[in-house]
């Protein structure tokens, strides 16, 4: 029955497309809400990649009868109830995949939809023509026939990232290393196109460093190509044959049984396809035929094994890999599928640049610590800084207050966090202490030997047992009791102190604050006074151990000596 046969192809010219018959269990029905009743319709199946896991669910409607397939083919006629289809099994999936169907017997009247599933990691690439054998029946007669879909399985893609930019972020300017993920590694086939964000573009397999030297924020758009599958001739399908074998209708058939050849130029075979018996036009024939980049001669052929004269020819063409229209020769027309998958792989990534911001400068250049005031770095323009101090940080904000001597230095950061730029920086000196005002007691006089090195701007307090001794202000004390005695010496103008304690254990029989002795009362004789050039001093009590000391209006020790005999004359033009 070639009209039976005809409806059978067109009701499964879209592709079927399930799991296999173990391992792929649990497709979903899955129809738009729209189709009618009784129509042909089946999902396409998905596209997948050699060597990742494939999966497609394809839901499907089978017609109640072949009225939806009359208005496909005018030939086949309409009105007729289909009463069974089964569907047998599934042939030429690519290596590594399996399919499994949710029903294989269907009853249009009661059951028309259906899924199946395709499952698993193809091994191989190509254009499939997936073959699918099935039986029907109308009005109890039974016809078992098949038909074809595409699967189409694409080269394995890089697993890595197509693109990995280095040194992509930074500040003012950046020069990127570029890394191609998607190497040629010398064969043929590949082939790029780069566009570096900034107007330049460029087609080599690895571009050198690229400088980007204005900030912004730049997208490199990446693309390869890859043609390394070749072109396969994947099906031929003769459209009209122009030969047809003796039938008496309806009872005999006079379809041919097709089966084509391909050639090369000089005659010889390259390729035999499988014979259709009793074929209806159009019929389609699978091939995984590899094409070169050369001719080739297409011959149709009707099997004619057993009769006199043999075979028919059909017809001739010539095609090649590039063949997109139908051929014709004479009554034969012939369309081919060239399968040429050419993989294309879009990646992009993202330079930025980020602007630094300007040096920061603080003011002033210079500080001389010292113990009253409080003194502050600024930065310029108000700006908020971070503030260093000998590498560690100190502080942030517009100002810093500075506590001890050292370098110093400020740091502006962009808003990104990214771009810093350091100030100069600025030297703190240390603060200026007086001197330790470590004092003697020459009988129960506390006078500082080294007094001199204080400058004029330094002021003395004495304190006795942590009490301060009201209008004791000199360089010197005279000792009036056994304790501890402490000396406080301020600069007047640095606000700096420094201190001396001492326990001191008093002696009775010296009075250093009347000049007597509890022996009797000294003969003393002190002039010129005033005095320019030399003092003398009479005085026909003192000792060998005796000492002069001469102090200056505050207290401080200008002069001393011991061994001072009576007469002796002092020279003060110093």
């Amino acid at each position: 029955m070639p009209g039976l046969r005809l409806f059978l192809f067109l009701l499964f010219f879209f592709p079927i497309v399930g799991y296999s018959q173990i391992g792929c269990p649990g497709c979903i029905i899955d129809l738009p809400s729209t189709l009618p009743a009784d129509t042909v319709f089946l999902q396409d199946a998905v596209t997948g990649f050699e060597n990742l896991p494939y999966e497609s669910n394809v839901s499907f409607r089978l017609p109640k009868s072949t009225t939806p397939v009359s208005i496909l083919d005018p030939s086949v006629p309409g009105g007729l109830t289909i009463d069974r289809i089964t569907i047998s099994g599934l042939s030429n999936l690519p290596a590594g995949l399996s399919w499994e169907i949710n029903q294989t017997d269907f009853r249009p009247a009661d059951q028309t939809d259906g899924c199946v599933l395709i499952c698993g990691t193809p091994t191989e690439i190509g254009y499939f023509l997936v073959e699918v054998n099935l039986t029907a029946v109308v009005f109890g007669i039974q016809q078992n026939s098949a038909f074809t879909f595409p699967i189409q399985i694409y080269p394995e893609p890089s697993t890595d990232e197509p693109v990995v930019l280095f040194g992509n972020s930074g500040c003012d300017s950046l020069e990127v290393t570029i890394v191609n993920n998607l190497p040629s590694n010398g064969l043929p086939g590949y082939s790029y196109q780069w566009d570096f964000g900034d107007g330049r573009m460029d087609t080599s397999e690895f571009p050198g460093p690229i400088a980007y030297n204005l900030p912004g924020q730049y997208f490199v758009n990446f693309k390869a190509f890859i043609d390394t599958a070749g072109f396969t001739l994947s099906a031929v399908k003769v459209l009209e044959a122009g030969c047809s074998d003796f039938g008496i209708p309806p009872i005999i058939s006079g379809n041919p049984d097709l089966y084509f050849l391909l050639k090369d130029l000089d005659g010889n075979e390259v390729y035999r396809s499988d014979v259709v018996g009793d074929a209806s036009i159009p019929t389609t024939f699978g091939s995984t035929f590899l094409l070169v980049d050369t001719a080739y001669v297409l011959e149709v052929w009707d099997d004619d094994s057993g009769l006199a004269g043999g075979d028919d020819l059909c017809g001739r063409v010539q095609l090649n890999r590039n063949q997109i229209d139908t051929l014709v020769d004479g009554s034969l027309k012939v369309s081919t599928t060239i399968f040429h998958p050419v993989l294309e792989v879009i990646d992009q990534d993202t330079v930025i640049v980020f602007e630094s911001p300007e040096r920061p400068d603080i003011f002033p250049d210079e500080i001389y610590l010292n113990c009253k005031d409080t003194f502050y770095i600024e930065g310029d323009n108000g700006k908020f800084l971070t503030w260093y101090r000998e590498g560690l940080v100190v502080g942030t904000g517009h100002n810093i207050a500075v506590l001890e001597p050292g370098f110093y230095w400020a740091v502006d950061v962009d808003t990104s966090g990214t771009c810093f730029v350091n100030s100069d920086s600025v030297f703190c000196f240390p603060r200026e202490f007086p001197p330790d005002p470590i004092f003697n007691n020459d009988n129960n006089l506390l006078y500082i030997p080294d007094s001199i090195a204080f400058s004029q701007y330094t002021v003395a307090q004495w304190y006795f047992n942590t009490e301060e001794i009201p209008d004791a202000i000199y360089f010197s004390l005279c000792a009036t009791q056994s304790g501890s005695y402490t000396i406080v010496v301020t600069d007047t103008l640095t606000g700096c102190s420094s201190n001396f304690e001492a326990s001191i254990a008093f002696n009775p029989n010296y009075d250093c604050l009347s000049g007597t002795e509890e022996a009797g009362i000294f003969d003393l004789k002190i002039y010129p006074n005033p005095v320019v050039d030399e003092l003398i001093i009479e005085d026909f009590s003192f000792g060998e151990t005796d000492r002069v000391m001469i102090f200056d209006a505050v207290g401080i020790m200008v002069w001393s000596r011991t061994g001072f005999k009576h007469g002796s004359k002092i020279d003060v033009s110093s």
